[in-house]
Formats: structure tokens, C-alpha cells, sequence
């Protein structure tokens, strides 16, 4: 045994001696940079690119085994320009040597000094790279089976201990230059720092640089702080305490500029291929974000899910910092609160946000929202508003004119009116959801529990409607917008039931007009890009039946008797009566036809006259062209009836005609009294006929004829 052990001593003394002599007398033999071409050469028949080695190249062995390199250049691809793809003043690794044979990997502080990467993509796509990836795919080509040699992941037993002194970095620089996007980004003065590395130790790390940008023209200066963990046996790392700091200034942004803060704790796992952020905190001045995230199957299929919470900040305060137009609005307390919460699942084509809950001043959106696929996007989504007042969101309404002041025609306008319809956009939108609302107000119209269903495909976009309490009634109906063609093609389908219309009319035109319980339904087709082409090419055709209601302002036999007394030359009655006629039927229904409305069968039915009209409306033009034709059913009811007496059967024409804007009517009153009187004097013969014949004069030509 002692023999033994001397021969072993004797072995490792002279192996000792061989290290301690090589580390010796190597430098002192071996020169480097005699073998500059030899590596120049091998550079090149690399990566095809010439390299330049302009310092010297310094080489150490014991104990330390290591290699300095001086100024050195890596050229560009050809059309790139003169500037080096890479350039370096000066980088320095040395790792302890003995060590090396217990599996034992000590490094040395890594010493990289101002080093220079030209990155660039011309015009046409073609990257400042992709020579060298091809150059060495065909090299891979001629080497044997060398599409079957894979690297394999050191088992735990095998991967060596690690230690890192250090790492220095000074000076550094990263330019991006892409030609076919116009993007320039220049990552300059990259100063990295750390502590000893060593494994399952702690280290600290400070990490600073300055981006700079041309589209947009944005400086950011960064600055990154955080204690890393190495676990070689586990094969992870973890960031503990990682704080981020940015200070943004340029375009689009304040004048004082941004500063943004970002905190969180981060694991990567090899073995498990994921990675775990935990307590993220992203705050922006009065921004502030909270989320946690784990990704896995990193390095194959990459998914991501979480949590997010975006903090209650004011849009309207983040708009005045931006410098962003402030829409005006009706109500100015708007705009001034905004929270979100919600989760995420995100992979490398598709994102899910579920449970979402959004507020907005007081509405509150709650849902789902799925993006498919990144390059042709398809949106999926189910959403619920509890209420939203859209009135608040408005511009105020232009101020009133005054009661006397005179009234001026409104001119048309001759600017070509603009596009409505955003067709580029909406043609390829690929949509399908639910929107569902609580309550809803626009123009002061309320609205209450409305469903509505979304879908949006090559072109074509359909939205059903259903609103289950719309002023005491219902509304459902489909609306379609046609994009396939060259000219947006539009249809509306409607059903309204048993609406209350005297409050309905009350919110829109804050008048007392009609009253009554309405039934509306319409067909319309129109296409174009603005008002003047939904207009001119409208048609269709719909009705609409009101029961038991009044038409308010007017009395229609009050009006028929001070028309007969200016005629007749009489007094005209001086009772007080009501501004109203009640009817227990009003209805019409219409064609339209190139913005032409006809309408032949308008039917209004009082207790004591009956309203028939009939006529065209012209939307184009904005004129009308109706003839109503009241008719005294009853002159017995009401008061005042006796003086419409002789009216009793007798049609009277009333004529609307002219634009909008100044409608002329008239009353052919005269005609209507000569009608009464010849009504009268046949009335009158019928009875002296009867009476000096003892025989009903009808029954009488019945016989004759």
C-alpha cells in the first residue's frame, strides 16, 4: 500500500510540475498573434465575412487560463455600408485552471469593453445576418450527418460547478436601422455590473443604458437593479427584488417627460422550461399596473396566463398630460374615472381575457374578450353595460335662437360630405359576440335590458337587436351592412310594439305632440357612403298604427268651424275648447322608392270626424306634396257641434305642399260649403219627393230603373 500511494504521490507531483511548467513556459513560447491569419482565415470560412484584428492578442495559462483580445472588427454584409457589423475595444475571460479537472468552473470578472453591434435590414427585408445563416447552413450541408447531431442538456451529475467573479461591461452600443419600416433604434452607453457569481448564491446586478428612437423621436434612459440567483443543479435562475426605472423624453410625450418604475420577482426554470413573475407592479405617474404571469413550454409552444389589475386613474387628467384633445362633453365631470381587472391566457397566436370587470365613471363592463390569431385577427366576445347615459358623453346642444328672431332659410350646404362608413376597416373584420346592456340613453331616448348580437364576416356585418323595455313596449330587428361590393349595401328590419308615444316624443322633441299606444314595423334598403346617398337611394316600405290616443295642439273641428265662420261671413265661436283631437285609430303605411315616399291610405278615426290623406314625401329634396281630407262623422258630440252640422258627410281638402322649411296649407273652404249646400238641397228634394209621392225616392229609381 505505501508503495502505492508514493507511486500515485509521485504521479500527481509530476503532473503538477507539467501544469505548473506548461503555465510557465507557454507564454513564453506560444505567440498568439502569430496565428492571427490562421484565425482570420477560419472567420472566414465561418461566417464568409472578414475579420480585422488590429491589438494584440494576450494569452495566460496558470492559474488563470485566459485570453485577452485588443481592437478587433467583424465586417458588414455587402450593401450595408463601411460601418463593422461588430466592432470591440477590448473584452477579457480567464478562467481558473486547476479547478477545471474537479469539474470546478471559476471564471474571472468577464471584462467586455466598448463593443459595437450594427444591426440593419434594407428595403427589401434582407437582414445584415441572413448571409452568415445561409453561409453556414451550407457549410452544415457538406458535414455528415451533421442534421442528426444534437446538443444534449448536461444531466445534474454532469454540469459543472459554477463561479463568475464578475461581469463588466463599459461603453457598449446596439444600433437597429430597418429600411422597409423606416424604425431606427440606437441603444447607446450599455453599462452592465455585477458581483461574483456563484452557484445558489446571490448576486447583485446594475444594468443602465440610453434608447433612443426617430419614429417616434423618443429618448428613454434606463436603469435596472436586482439580486440574481444561479442554480445549475436545478437549472434555474431567479431575480429577486428586480427593479426597472425609466425616464422617457420626446415626442407625444409631456414636457416634463415620463418616468415609469417596474417591480418584480422572476423564476426560469429549464427543466420545467417556464417562467414565473411574481408581484409585477408597473406604475406610470398616476398609472399603475398589478399583475402576476407564469409562461411554459417556453422553448416549444409558449403560453402565458395571469392576473391584471389596472388602478382607478382619470382619463380626462392622462389626455391633459399628453397634451390629447378633450372632447367636449355635455357633462365635464366625464372622463374622470377608469379602472380594469381581469385574467389573461395568451399564446403565440391567440390572447383570452376572461372576467373581465372594467369601470367607467358609473357604468361597469364585465365579460370575455378572445383575440384569434395575431396575422388575420378574428374577435370573440360576451359582454355585459349595466347603464350608460351616452348624453353625458355628447357636445352640448347648440344654444336656442331666440323666439322673435327671424327665420332665415337654411342653405345647403355645397362641401362634399365625407365618407361615413370606414369600408377598408370594416371589410376584413372577422367578429362575433353579445353585447348586452341594463339601461341605455342617447338623445334622451331610454332604453332598457337590450341584447344585442354581433357577427362580422368577408365583408358582410349583422347586428340583431332586441330591446325588451323600450317605453312600456318592445323592439326587435336586424340590421345588415353589405361590404362585398364596391358600394356599401344597408338593410334595416324593424318591429315596434305597444310603444307609449307620448313620453317617447316628450324625450326626443321635449314636446307634447301625440299620444296613444304605437305599433311601428319597417323594410328599408339603402347603400352609399353619406346622408345624401342613404337618401337619394332609399327604399322599402312600413307602417305604423297608433291606438287610442290624441294629437295635442290642434282641434281639428275647432279649426273646421273658424274656417266656415271667415267663409260665411259669421262670428266665429267664442267657446273655449281644448287644442286637441282624439282619435281611436291613426295609421299609414308607406313605399318607398328612391327616397320617393308614397303613401295613399293614411286613416284617422274620432268620435266625431274621420281623417283620410294621402300623398308623397320627397327625402331628397326635402319637399312634400299631401292632401288630407277630414270628414264630419258626427256633429251631436261635443261642444260646438251644431255649427259643423252641415258639414256632416261633406270630404274637406285640405292641401300641404313646399319644402320643409316653409310648408304651405290651405283649405278650399268655399268648395266645401258649395258640397254642403248641394248636399243640402238634395237632402231637401229627396223629402218633398217623398212627401208628395208617399215613397222613398231611392226605392223609387230602383223601380224606375
Amino acid at each position: 500500500m505505501g508503495k502505492l500511494l508514493k507511486i500515485i504521490f509521485s504521479l500527481f507531483g509530476l503532473l503538477l510540475f507539467i501544469v505548473v511548467a506548461a503555465a510557465l513556459l507557454i507564454p513564453l513560447f506560444v505567440d498568439p498573434n502569430e496565428h492571427k491569419e490562421t484565425i482570420i482565415s477560419k472567420v472566414k470560412e465561418a461566417t464568409g465575412r472578414d475579420l480585422t484584428i488590429n491589438g494584440d492578442i494576450a494569452l495566460s495559462i496558470f492559474p488563470w487560463l485566459g485570453l485577452d483580445l485588443g481592437s478587433l472588427q467583424l465586417s458588414n454584409a455587402a450593401g450595408f455600408g463601411e460601418q463593422p457589423f461588430i466592432a470591440l475595444n477590448q473584452a477579457q475571460v480567464r478562467v481558473k485552471l486547476l479547478p477545471l479537472f474537479s469539474k470546478h468552473l471559476v471564471v474571472d470578472t468577464i471584462v467586455i469593453d466598448e463593443l459595437r453591434i450594427n444591426l440593419a435590414k434594407n428595403s427589401n427585408g434582407i437582414s445584415n445576418w441572413d448571409d452568415m445563416i445561409h453561409h453556414g447552413a451550407n457549410r452544415a450541408d457538406t458535414t455528415t450527418n451533421s442534421a442528426n447531431q444534437q446538443t444534449e442538456i448536461p444531466s445534474k451529475s454532469d454540469a459543472p460547478m459554477l463561479a463568475i467573479e464578475g461581469i463588466t461591461i463599459s461603453n457598449a452600443d446596439l444600433l437597429w436601422d430597418d429600411k422597409s419600416t423606416g424604425q431606427r433604434y440606437e441603444i447607446k452607453g450599455i453599462n452592465l455590473q455585477s458581483d461574483g457569481i456563484k452557484n445558489r448564491e446571490p448576486t447583485a446586478l446594475n444594468l443602465n443604458f440610453s434608447v433612443t428612437s426617430d419614429q417616434p423621436a423618443i429618448t428613454a434612459h434606463l436603469q435596472l437593479n436586482g439580486q440574481i440567483t444561479v442554480d445549475l443543479n436545478k437549472q434555474n435562475l431567479k431575480i429577486e427584488n428586480l427593479k426597472i426605472e425609466t425616464d422617457l423624453q420626446g415626442e407625444g410625450l409631456p414636457k416634463e417627460g415620463l418616468q415609469t418604475e417596474l417591480l418584480a420577482t422572476l423564476l426560469l426554470d429549464r427543466t420545467k422550461d417556464s417562467i414565473d413573475i411574481q408581484n409585477l407592479t408597473l406604475t406610470a405617474d398616476n398609472l399603475k399596473l398589478t399583475s402576476s404571469i407564469f409562461g411554459q413550454s417556453l422553448s416549444t409552444a409558449p403560453i402565458f396566463e395571469g392576473e391584471l389589475k389596472l388602478a382607478e386613474f382619470s382619463p380626462r387628467k392622462l389626455m391633459t398630460q399628453f397634451a390629447l384633445p378633450i372632447p367636449v362633453t355635455t357633462d365635464p365631470s366625464v372622463l374622470s374615472k377608469l379602472s380594469m381587472e381581469g385574467y389573461f391566457r395568451a399564446d403565440t397566436k391567440n390572447i383570452a381575457l376572461s372576467k373581465i370587470a372594467i369601470a367607467f365613471d358609473q357604468s361597469r363592463i364585465t365579460g370575455q374578450f378572445t383575440l384569434l390569431d395575431f396575422t388575420q385577427p378574428a374577435y370573440r366576445f360576451k359582454l355585459k353595460l349595466d347603464a350608460i347615459d351616452t348624453d353625458r358623453y355628447l357636445p352640448p346642444p347648440p344654444a336656442k335662437k331666440p323666439d322673435d328672431s327671424p327665420v332665415v332659410a337654411e342653405e345647403k350646404s355645397t362641401e362634399k360630405e365625407s365618407p361615413l362608413i370606414p369600408v377598408e376597416t370594416l371589410r376584413p373584420l372577422d367578429a362575433e359576440g353579445e353585447l348586452s346592456i341594463d339601461k341605455f340613453k342617447i338623445n334622451n331616448i331610454h332604453a332598457q335590458l337590450i341584447s344585442l348580437l354581433i357577427l362580422a364576416k368577408e365583408g358582410k356585418i349583422t347586428v340583431d337587436q332586441k330591446v325588451k323595455r323600450f317605453y312600456n313596449g318592445n323592439i326587435d330587428g336586424r340590421i345588415t351592412l353589405d361590404l362585398r361590393g364596391k358600394t356599401p349595401q344597408i338593410s334595416v328590419v324593424e318591429h315596434a310594439k305597444k310603444i307609449l308615444v307620448e313620453p317617447l316624443i316628450m324625450d326626443i322633441a321635449d314636446e307634447d305632440m301625440l299620444s296613444g299606444i304605437g305599433n311601428f314595423n319597417a323594410n328599408l334598403t339603402t347603400q352609399g357612403q353619406t346622408i345624401s346617398e342613404f337618401k337619394q337611394h332609399l327604399g322599402g316600405e312600413f307602417n305604423f298604427t297608433f291606438n287610442n290616443g290624441a294629437i295635442k295642439g290642434v282641434n281639428i273641428a275647432q279649426e273646421l268651424r273658424e274656417a266656415k265662420a271667415k267663409i260665411t261671413g259669421k262670428k266665429s265661436p267664442t267657446h273655449r275648447t281644448i287644442k286637441r283631437t282624439d282619435f281611436s285609430q291613426l295609421s299609414a303605411s308607406a313605399r318607398i322608392e328612391q327616397g320617393l315616399i308614397h303613401n295613399r291610405d293614411l286613416l284617422m278615426k274620432s268620435p266625431f270626424i274621420r281623417v283620410t290623406g294621402k300623398g308623397k314625401v320627397d327625402l331628397v329634396t326635402e319637399t312634400l306634396d299631401y292632401l288630407i281630407r277630414p270628414v264630419v262623422v258626427s256633429s251631436d258630440k261635443g261642444e260646438g257641434g251644431k255649427e259643423l252640422k252641415d258639414l256632416e258627410g261633406i270630404p274637406i281638402p285640405v292641401r300641404l305642399n313646399g319644402p320643409w322649411s316653409k310648408l304651405d296649407w290651405e283649405i278650399d273652404m268655399g268648395k266645401v260649403l258649395v258640397d254642403s249646400q248641394k248636399a243640402e238641397a238634395k237632402k231637401k228634394l229627396g223629402e218633398g219627393i217623398e212627401k208628395e209621392l208617399g215613397v222613398d225616392p231611392s226605392q223609387l229609381l230602383k223601380k224606375l230603373f
